[in-house]
């Protein structure tokens, strides 16, 4: 009677730990390395959302881990793939709890005088329009909401 023979997925589970020392980072789905098999999917993807919806939730998530005497392999590789997951989880946790980035508000310029078409007044006109479209350049950033903000105050002639 001699030692009973490994476990046939034992030599996979150590490649796949080997192939993940490193750990991974954040994704919104598992990394799978090539040559994974197929059937370590599921049991990989339900750590990794063990991982994640720990993260989220708060409340602690468990998954399975295959028994394979004689390594710690699985064990490893799918506690690099709850971390993954949770890493995931946090930074989308993160983005909810976040402030909202302060809003500015453009700062209060006077309004340009009415332009009449006066020759002499069209340079102050031309700058005072420049002022207000650079103290808010989400209001004014077509060329239509420029002009549109321009005509609304020619006066006289000019109007006309």
């Amino acid at each position: 009677m001699g030692e009973p023979a490994p476990h046939p997925d034992l030599q996979e589970w150590r490649n796949l730990a080997n192939a993940l020392q490193g750990g991974l980072p954040p994704a919104p789905t598992p990394t799978f390395p090539e040559g994974t098999p197929l059937w370590f999917m599921p049991v990989i993807t339900g750590a990794y959302q063990a991982g994640t919806l720990t993260a989220v939730t708060g409340a602690p998530q468990e998954f399975q881990i295959p028994d394979i005497p004689g390594s710690a392999s699985p064990t490893g590789a799918l506690w690099t793939y709850y971390s993954q997951g949770f890493a995931f989880g946090m930074q989308q946790r993160m983005a909810l709890l976040a402030p909202p980035a302060p809003r500015t508000q453009a700062p209060k310029i006077r309004e340009p005088e009415p332009f009449d078409g006066t020759r002499s007044k069209y340079k102050s006109y031309i700058m005072q329009l420049h002022l207000v479209f650079n103290s808010d350049p989400t209001c004014y950033s077509t060329e239509p909401s420029k002009v549109a903000y321009a005509a609304s105050y020619l006066a006289g002639w000019a109007k006309d």
